[in-house]
């Protein structure tokens, strides 16, 4: 059985933000989509993951329900939104924030900037390696908390891996979940 979500909007600014949420009553959910994507792209997760989570689907700026064509489309303006979403959906408890392919960097980006917003991060289809993701401009509070790499790791002491040729700044956590709703009920 299909959860029942409602359509619901959020002003940040100039830019209107158009979400998904299913009122869950448990720990909420920020599932951010790909570039040219919606919120919609994560409702089957969400139904199998089920009820006892509140999922927040956005269509992010420029995108879906969102405003069409806002003035900035910048990275920052990107983590500016989410992190303004995160505060009106859940002012009192951190969440888990999901990101897929664009919407996985404005994740990494948002739980860099903002760790106190984000308890747990989970990224799908992202690489930080090559981009500039994390380049001198972007935010750099909290990376050591989230760094994501690749093949040839090694492990360090902190429970965290390096891959080598990718530079020092490219980790990622050397336990992997089989599954995202693995990674969400542990």
């Amino acid at each position: 059985m299909a959860s029942e979500f409602h359509r619901r909007e959020f002003a940040n600014g100039d830019v209107r933000l158009s979400y998904l949420d299913n009122d869950g009553d448990g720990p909420v959910v920020v599932a951010l989509h790909g570039l040219a994507g919606t919120g919609d792209e994560f409702l089957a997760t969400a139904d199998a993951v089920g009820r006892p989570y509140r999922f927040v689907l956005p269509d992010l700026r420029g995108h879906g329900k969102s405003t069409r064509r806002p003035a900035d489309v910048s990275r920052s303006a990107f983590v500016g939104d989410v992190a303004a979403l995160i505060r009106y959906v859940s002012p009192d408890r951190p969440v888990t924030l999901v990101g897929q392919s664009m919407g996985g960097h404005t994740a990494i980006l948002t739980a860099a900037a903002f760790p106190s917003l984000v308890e747990r991060l989970v990224v799908l289809e992202v690489t930080v390696a090559g981009g500039g993701i994390l380049s001198s401009s972007a935010p750099t509070s909290g990376h050591g908390r989230y760094r994501s790499g690749r093949s040839r790791r090694r492990r360090s002491s902190s429970g965290w891996t390096r891959s080598p040729g990718h530079g020092s700044r490219t980790w990622m956590r050397s336990k992997t979940a089989p599954s995202f709703r693995h990674l969400m009920l542990t």
